[in-house]
């Protein structure tokens, strides 16, 4: 015989829940969340959420771990949906920062999916299009490798960022065709082709791993074996991944470039983005 992980009363013969309560629990979850997405909405009184979701909680059987789940995934629900349509409103901004400054010691859970980070990354992206552009969104702590000028403002650093670099690979095929004959005691010249003709192949080559930051003038990367400056306004093309960014610059020697390992969609648009101021 066990108890019920829920209530704590006996729940039979091999039974560790009372279906009851687990349906109980469950809808109480779903409550939780639906309040708390209502009010960021509502602009409602989060005083009486925490009284509602008080109640709940004790009537559901849900934990404090679960309640965190409860904000977890709230906010989370809220930010997609405000995200779905590709426009981040003023009005979305301050409904989201009401919430997340009212829970600040849950901050950090905020940004278990990545919540936090979207809503800055689409808020700058607001900004861009609207021709300005803030500094006060990315905290930066330490010193960058990166010298900037005075007119730049940093927008935008990714770490770990691998760097890699087309490079072109020459071999040969064919050759040592013709006649063998002999000039001198082990010495012998073969007539027609020797090498053969050149084949090329390219490659993308792994040059190093390291910062990765955007200003809005300038794209900086930074490692123990490769770094670079890349002005904005000299950037050919774009090509945008899941994970990464390719780009080649407006030169005749130029190869094209591919930064790994960062947002790939936030990159392209931000970039695309300053490009027009």
């Amino acid at each position: 015989m066990s108890n019920c992980k829920y209530c704590g009363e006996s729940a039979g013969f091999l039974k560790s829940v009372h279906k009851e309560c687990e349906l109980k629990h469950n809808e109480g979850f779903g409550q939780i969340v639906n309040k708390i997405s209502k009010t960021i909405q509502n602009e409602g009184d989060f005083g009486f959420l925490d009284k509602e979701i008080e109640s709940i909680q004790k009537e559901s059987y849900i934990s404090d771990n679960e309640k965190k789940n409860c904000f977890v995934k709230a906010f989370d629900q809220i930010v997609d949906s405000y995200l779905e349509d590709g426009i981040f409103t003023r009005k979305e901004e301050d409904l989201t920062t009401r919430f997340t400054e009212y829970y600040n010691v849950l901050q950090e859970l905020f940004d278990k999916n990545g919540s936090i980070q979207k809503l800055v990354k689409a808020g700058i992206l607001r900004e861009i299009s609207e021709g300005t552009i803030s500094s006060t969104r990315l905290e930066i702590k330490g010193t960058l490798p990166f010298i900037i000028q005075k007119s730049e403002n940093i927008i935008w650093i990714f770490k770990n960022v691998d760097f890699y670099e087309q490079k072109t690979r020459t071999t040969y095929e064919g050759g040592s065709a013709g006649i063998s004959f002999r000039v001198a005691k082990g010495v012998y010249l073969r007539t027609g082709s020797f090498k053969g003709h050149p084949v090329h192949t390219t490659e993308m080559r792994l040059i190093g791993t390291g910062l990765f930051a955007i200003t809005n003038k300038n794209v900086y990367f930074s490692s123990s074996s490769k770094s670079l400056k890349i002005p904005i306004n000299k950037i050919l093309t774009l090509e945008p991944y899941e994970d990464a960014i390719g780009f080649q610059k407006d030169s005749s020697s130029a190869k094209p470039q591919v930064f790994k390992n960062l947002d790939g969609w936030f990159t392209y648009n931000l970039i695309s983005a300053l490009t027009q101021i």
